[in-house]
């Protein structure tokens, strides 16, 4: 992932090779859903960013979110933390890659900034995103179903969509896209993932998200 430098965000990128590599660039999407939960305050968020590409840093960000790794063939690729001056910290988040080019990104925001929506408001903004996102208008939708998960005793509203690619040298490559919103140890919290369909049943999948805590 690559970054503005004079604005700190990320630069979204088309990079061949089908979805697998271009679901790597949605890092944005954790980006933009820190910003708008700051409002009118979104240029003093984007020069607040601490970005990391730091493999340990990007871990422990990872572990604050989620109490532990969800996935143990993932390794943290990098992690973006938002402080605001005056609110102090907004939320932050942390990306993984799989060898097989799977991907996950787990962030979380901070209550006080999050408005009165709360993580179902951070879940409709996280839906917008991905539907105007690229890289997942590069999926053919398959069959999708919305489960209500037990995430550290509290209910969690997770889209299981079982999808295949549409372009890249991975065009016909079968998917599980599995995005949701969850309450977080300091706010609402959100989860993106991408996986081989056969990688993972559905019920493996529900296993692993209800280990956050």
């Amino acid at each position: 992932m690559s970054f503005d430098p004079q604005t700190g965000l990320p630069v979204q990128q088309r990079p061949s090779g089908g979805c697998f590599k271009s679901c790597l660039t949605m890092g944005c999407i954790g980006v933009v859903l820190m910003v708008v939960c700051c409002g009118g305050f979104t240029w003093m968020a984007s020069s607040s960013f601490q970005i990391q590409n730091d493999p340990q840093i990007a871990t422990l960000v990872g572990q604050e979110i989620a109490g532990g790794d969800l996935f143990d063939d993932f390794k943290a690729t990098a992690s973006i933390k938002v402080d605001l001056p005056i609110f102090g910290p907004v939320g932050k988040m942390a990306m993984y890659e799989g060898a097989d080019k799977s991907m996950l990104m787990i962030g979380e925001v901070n209550a006080n900034v999050a408005g009165t929506g709360g993580k179902e408001a951070l879940e409709q903004k996280l839906r917008e995103e991905l539907q105007n996102n690229s890289s997942h208008k590069d999926l053919e939708t398959i069959s999708q179903k919305t489960r209500e998960l037990q995430i550290n005793g509290k209910p969690a509203s997770f889209s299981f969509e079982h999808a295949k690619t549409t372009s890249g040298d991975q065009k016909g490559t079968e998917v599980w896209m599995v995005t949701g919103s969850f309450e977080g140890k300091t706010g609402p919290a959100f989860v993106v993932l991408v996986v081989p369909f056969g990688k993972y049943t559905e019920e493996q999948l529900v296993s692993k998200l209800e280990t956050i805590k």
